[in-house]
């Protein structure tokens, strides 16, 4: 008899230990489960990912996405995504995980022109250190945007690799003046550069300059909407390989997190959550006034109408760089590059203007971020029926973050032919922007 009451005493505490770690997901460790922060919002029971879809210019966002963040952490979650480049997580995660503020300085002042730049961003990753440092099981945060923040992007390559070796010179963008595609086609061509990287850093390396390469590729095209989205639905099913079918929390602008494809603004018929619903279960939270169950299962109801606050990073420092290690630590970036046309022609749709008459004038306009800010020259090239003629001019000011700049009525377009154009930014140490070519035709 009392051999029946102690197994039975034994059932009912394994039954307890199973009961309180269901809904817990692989290789994590129990945590009591917190109350839902909000109505109606999806458990784990029937999904693999949530991802949370937003409007990134609304100030409540970030206190929304700690308290998601914390709700299912309790459920199991470990595994946290965002919309940011592979370099920019790796710095956000050392971040949190050892609370260094110049890293965070670094991080904000690279965003300077987005709209990222915000000072609820700074504000949240404040918070997450704080959270994240009271964990016993720390969170995991994975980036599957192309890498925007160049600076960031080759901050993560010298902190994480190239600190650990002797100084390799000649890297474009990093020991010497270049731009990122320079980096990019010295890294693929020039293997006897990186020979003394070891194996696992070299992999490391190279999947930062992949994610550098795959921004590249999308300011080249002039923002390819379609091509962005295939990056990041690639990215984001190298972080579902990577977790091996544990369960995440991911947050994006809300286009990305539509289910049915539909999206507001850019003319694309799929989105990342359209075509990767078909190969995990995923929960679509969007946080807006209205809802559209359509796009979106789930609402979190915010108010639109409140705005972020722009940050104001006064940090000057050189992290991770030693500041006499003569090592490169940011280029300018020309964003966006139209000809033609205005800049706010261009935001509303219109195309380029390619086509002119003799006598048209000519004008072009860009966008272009930098997170130091000493820019120097702007650098514009043209050959027309065998002449060449350098129409560079000097900045007069230091420009810090994103400037929209024009040419204020253009010059006269004198001769027929075909006019072939080249502009890039050059800063007070000599580094180099990514170079826009255009070719436009004078009949």
């Amino acid at each position: 008899m009392k051999r029946k009451i102690a197994l039975s005493a034994m059932l009912v505490c394994l039954l307890a230990i199973g009961l309180a770690l269901v809904g817990c997901d692989n290789g994590t460790t129990s945590v009591s489960p917190i109350n839902p922060p909000y109505d109606n919002i999806p458990t784990l029971d029937n999904y693999d990912a949530i991802f949370a879809g937003e409007n990134h210019t609304n100030r409540e966002n970030f206190g929304v996405y700690l308290k998601l963040m914390k709700y299912y952490y309790s459920l199991g979650v470990r595994n946290f995504a965002e919309e940011s480049g592979y370099g920019s997580t790796l710095l956000l995660q050392y971040y949190i995980d050892t609370g260094n503020e110049e890293c965070l300085e670094v991080i904000l002042r690279n965003l300077k022109g987005s709209a990222a730049y915000t000072q609820e961003r700074y504000n949240f990753y404040k918070e997450l250190y704080k959270w994240n440092s009271k964990l016993s099981q720390k969170i995991k945060l994975h980036g599957f945007d192309v890498e925007h923040q160049v600076d960031s992007g080759k901050a993560a390559i010298f902190q994480f690799v190239l600190k650990k070796y002797n100084r390799i010179e000649g890297i474009p963008g990093i020991t010497t003046p270049g731009t990122p595609q320079d980096l990019v086609n010295d890294f693929k061509n020039n293997k006897g550069r990186y020979s003394s990287i070891n194996a696992e850093d070299l992999k490391l390396m190279e999947k930062l300059i992949a994610n550098i390469e795959q921004g590249n590729n999308y300011y080249a095209k002039q923002h390819d909407d379609t091509l962005r989205e295939n990056y990041m639905i690639g990215n984001f099913r190298e972080i579902l390989n990577n977790t091996k079918g544990r369960k995440l929390f991911a947050t994006m602008g809300a286009n990305h997190a539509s289910l049915n494809g539909q999206v507001d603004g850019p003319s694309i018929n799929f989105t990342m959550a359209s075509v990767l619903k078909n190969e995990t279960r995923i929960a679509s939270i969007v946080l807006r006034q209205q809802a559209d169950p359509n796009r979106w299962q789930y609402i979190v109801r915010i108010n639109e109408n409140l705005k972020t606050t722009p940050f104001n990073s006064t940090y000057t420092g050189n992290w991770p760089y030693s500041n006499d290690g003569g090592v490169s630590v940011h280029s300018p970036v020309i964003t966006k590059f139209v000809v033609g046309i205005t800049l706010a022609d261009s935001d509303a749709g219109k195309p380029e203007k390619t086509v002119f008459n003799k006598g048209d004038h000519f004008y072009y306009g860009f966008r272009a971020s930098d997170s130091k800010g000493d820019w120097k020259k702007m650098v514009h090239n043209m050959k027309v029926s065998g002449q060449n003629y350098d129409l560079s001019w000097d900045f007069t000011n230091d420009f810090i973050g994103g400037v929209n700049i024009g040419t204020n009525g253009g010059y006269p377009l004198n001769n027929s032919g075909a006019y072939e154009m080249t502009w890039y930014i050059l800063d007070q140490a000599g580094n180099k922007s990514n170079v826009i070519t255009r070719t436009i035709t004078v009949n």
